[in-house]
């Protein structure tokens, strides 16, 4: 079960892995058909570890409504499930043992696409039609929202081309399609989506020339159609027909003709990767977690004489399990903090414009403090393999720290005193933002108990008669 609690510091902390020495691993087993641009999708379930592959704008086999399967256990291909329609230039996800999908061109016109959206159910291998895609399009970036199960889809070619900024997310709960926060720029197709933390992450394609553009996204918490995209650095290389997914650990990786790149979500920097061993463009990538390794694939494509390859090659990320921890950081008022400061562990982070920053640990229990300007919100969270998600007010603005304000002792059992603050009123503040303890009339020596309130930060602040203001935390143990 993943915790939640709410605090306006947002965290969130997600499985991933560390990116070191990673070495691609190619199989042998030739695939039945080969395809290009076709639409992929992972399905795992107890002993199953299953990549589908359905269509393709070209196929070795010349239809465009197949489905292949290569399972990773066996190293072996298998005849899936046929799709009820041609399916060129598809998308596919899976999410709860389901695998949406769709459709892209259905072949009968190469410059009118599809809106088809199929429902795949794997067990009884059967098919269901879903509300229609808002717009006809092919090539739609597409991924799942892992922390609540939406279907969110990016971008595309329309019809005779044209290049949409449209973003649509679909809730398989309700059946139903809504229009979120578009692109900054219209994206004509060859785009891969990528959910991380609260983030999407739009990475190249044919993205308002040159094609090396990376969008990424910050969902909102209370609205999951709102997003607010900002520029990432830009790929080293244009990449109009990525392939691209998670390794693990913020770690993104894209590769097709030009290439193989890793992208840190950290530092917002790209490094050249160990290249792909057959160069594609156009290959039908995923990732998907094996024995709690990702892995990320690419079946298929076409080689640099326009050749179908015809086996899977993936690459293994690294076993040394760390954690993502998202930030959004925002003023009292609800506004994105920019540029503030946050200590975590050892690290020094910044936020974006969207006032998010992102930093990735080990296991265990750490301290952060925010700065920005004058105003500071400070907590702790424990790293543990779940998701967490907290959200808190920025506690106070400081016109001035008065350094002769002390509190002893601090850890306290409950009962501490502050000294140097003769004359001020004081008030503690709990770490949701609940004020639990005023008083206006304190002396040098004035004497607290927060017995009654349990273990935990508090935050103590002194407001002298000239208005200056000292903020400091007490740790009740």
């Amino acid at each position: 079960m993943k915790k939640m609690y709410l605090i306006s510091l947002i965290l969130f902390l997600f499985s991933s892995l560390v990116f070191s020495q990673l070495t691609w691993e190619v199989s042998t087993t030739i695939s039945p058909v080969s395809s290009y641009r076709g639409a992929t999708a992972v399905y795992t379930e107890f002993d199953k570890q299953w990549i589908l592959i359905f269509g393709g704008w070209s196929t070795s086999s010349g239809n465009f409504n197949e489905n292949y399967i290569y399972d990773y256990e066996t190293d072996s291909w298998y005849e899936g499930w046929t799709v009820p329609e041609n399916t060129k230039g598809g998308s596919a996800v899976n999410a709860y043992n389901y695998v949406y999908l769709l459709t892209g061109n259905d072949g009968a016109d190469n410059n009118i696409n599809s809106q088809t959206f199929l429902k795949l159910e794997v067990g009884s291998a059967t098919w269901e039609y879903l509300p229609d895609y808002p717009i006809a399009a092919r090539y739609v970036a597409m991924t799942i929202n892992s922390n609540n199960g939406l279907i969110y889809c990016a971008g595309g070619s329309g019809d005779y081309y044209a290049a949409i900024d449209q973003v649509n997310v679909y809730n398989p709960w309700d059946d139903t399609w809504a229009s979120c926060t578009s692109l900054p720029y219209p994206s004509s197709g060859g785009s891969a989506l990528i959910f991380n933390g609260q983030h999407l992450y739009l990475m190249g394609g044919l993205i308002n020339q040159p094609y090396d553009k990376v969008f990424k996204g910050l969902i909102d918490n209370n609205d999951p159609t709102i997003i607010t995209w900002l520029p990432g650095a830009s790929m080293p290389v244009e990449m109009a027909k990525v392939s691209a997914g998670y390794l693990g650990n913020g770690q993104i990786i894209a590769t097709d003709l030009t290439g193989t790149f890793i992208y840190d979500i950290s530092t917002d920097l790209w490094a050249e990767a160990e290249a792909k061993p057959t160069l594609v463009k156009g290959g039908n990538f995923t990732s998907i977690v094996i024995d709690g390794v990702y892995n990320f694939t690419v079946a298929g494509g076409k080689d640099a004489g326009e050749n179908l390859v015809d086996h899977i090659e993936y690459l293994p990320g690294d076993e040394n399990i760390k954690f993502p921890a998202t930030f959004v950081l925002t003023s009292a008022m609800g506004e994105p903090v920019e540029n503030a400061e946050i200590q975590v562990s050892s690290y020094t982070i910044h936020t974006d414009e969207a006032g998010s920053a992102v930093q990735y640990l080990e296991n265990g229990t750490y301290d952060y403090t925010a700065h920005y300007g004058n105003l500071v919100a400070s907590g702790s969270f424990t790293v543990d393999g779940e998701s967490v998600y907290i959200e808190n007010q920025l506690l106070v603005s400081i016109k001035e720290i008065i350094e002769q304000v002390s509190i002893f002792p601090n850890p306290a059992k409950g009962k501490f005193k502050i000294f140097g603050a003769k004359n001020s009123s004081v008030e503690v503040i709990d770490v949701k933002g609940n004020l639990v303890y005023f008083s206006n009339a304190i002396d040098n020596n004035c004497s607290i108990n927060l017995s009654e309130y349990g273990a935990g930060l508090y935050f103590v602040k002194i407001i002298q008669n000239d208005g200056s203001v000292s903020m400091q935390k007490i740790v009740i143990e």
